[in-house]
């Protein structure tokens, strides 16, 4: 009897289950997330130059402008912009192993980064996985084998959260809500009231220890390297403008880190670009101080072709 009455309860669980399941991935099938696989997907078979990183990179490359810039004139190559806000280098090496395939004609990886992000191993926790970083959900296998090489329980969670939409996109509805919150809870406020203040102090004894531990590159960036030789690809590795103050980028942490970061991105074939003080005016940068703002990113970026249309000595036939 108790039989009986349990098991329409659990038919009943399961369909509403999947009800729900079915309801949220129709909901959420425009997310930011969603829309920028199916816009790489997009991406003109043509591209000969790939950018690839960060929001710092995605607000700050102007690709009009790196291609006005180009010297000579008209001999800019097709460039595409792949870079993604709230990433770390696993999702741009789940990024840059679905883009090449797609776009047989890229020679030069335009890769960048800011502070120690390139020895850096990202955190799996469940409040770390959310927005673009969700991205792992769709490769769950090749994300595990970056974030936890050899790791049975990442692997299994990574596959269980991409079978089931209503964990995996659990914060979309959410991310608008706390945008909407955080937007009223700025009412009067000013933009420099808004931006968050940070721990120089902490960030160079942290970068400081990337050098004296001699980390290297993390497993995601190694994947990187390993792709684009893989595939005859150049990694161009910019240090970007971040809205710091000069001082701290002369700091002999930053500069020891900068060198570093250099010396094993030369040992790896690539070529190394300290763009981190191209601007310094804060009036470049959008109120959080962090990322360029439309003119700021112009300028980055025509600097950024002019030296590359030096740079680039190889051929790109």
């Amino acid at each position: 009897m108790t039989r009986r009455r349990l098991l329409p309860s659990v038919v009943t669980a399961l369909v509403v289950l999947v009800v729900f399941n079915l309801a949220v991935e129709m909901a959420t099938r425009l997310t930011a997330r969603r829309q920028f696989l199916a816009r790489l997907d997009n991406a003109p078979r043509d591209t000969r130059l790939l950018f690839l990183g960060n929001s710092l990179l995605e607000d700050g490359a102007d690709i009009a402008a790196f291609t006005a810039a180009w010297s000579p004139a008209g001999h800019a190559p097709p460039s595409f912009n792949a870079a993604l806000h709230a990433t770390t280098p696993v999702e741009h090496a789940l990024i840059l192993k679905q883009a090449l395939p797609r776009l047989p004609q890229v020679r030069d990886i335009v890769y960048g980064y800011f502070d120690d992000q390139l020895s850096l191993q990202s955190n799996t926790g469940w409040r770390d996985m959310i927005s673009s970083r969700a991205l792992a959900y769709s490769f769950p296998e090749d994300a595990a084998a970056l974030y936890a090489p050899g790791s049975w329980g990442t692997a299994w969670r990574f596959r269980a959260m991409s079978l089931l939409p209503m964990l995996a996109e659990r914060t979309t509805i959410w991310s608008k809500v706390e945008t909407l919150r955080k937007a009223m809870g700025a009412w009067g406020m000013s933009s420099a009231s808004t931006a968050p203040r940070e721990d120089l102090e902490e960030l160079t004894r942290r970068i400081s220890r990337v050098v004296q531990e001699d980390r290297g590159f993390s497993a995601a960036v190694k994947e990187l390297f390993r792709l684009a030789e893989t595939r005859g690809v150049r990694m161009i590795v910019v240090a970007m403008p971040d809205g710091r103050p000069p001082a701290f980028h002369e700091e002999p942490a930053s500069r020891a880190l900068r060198a570093y970061n250099r010396a094993k991105v030369e040992a790896a074939h690539g070529l190394y670009i300290d763009a981190s003080q191209w601007v310094v005016e804060r009036r470049y940068y959008k109120a959080d101080g962090v990322h360029l703002n439309p003119e700021g990113a112009r300028l980055f970026s025509e600097r950024l072709g002019r030296e590359l249309s030096r740079g680039l000595d190889r051929s790109s036939d």
